[in-house]
């Protein structure tokens, strides 16, 4: 193997790594909007709060949970 051949081998492998500790990040954070979707829909299901305690509790945009609420109005009507 030439030092070029290192060269650009060490250079994919880097590529792969960063790469791949992107495709991470983007997993968990991913991850925890579910979450946070998850957890506000709960919550509007069981009416034990007001949309913008919600808000306020899961960090979430206001309108964001409007629309969640509502999404969930229509789904129960059908």
């Amino acid at each position: 193997m030439t030092a070029r051949e290192r060269k650009e081998y060490m250079d994919y492998c880097i590529l792969a790594d960063s790469l791949k500790e992107q495709g991470i990040a983007i997993g968990e954070k991913r991850g925890r909007s579910e979450a946070k979707l998850e957890a506000a829909r709960n919550m509007i299901i069981k009416n034990k709060l007001s949309l913008e305690d919600i808000s306020d509790y899961i960090d979430m945009p206001l309108e964001s949970v409007q629309k969640l609420a509502e999404e969930l109005k229509v789904s129960v009507e059908q």
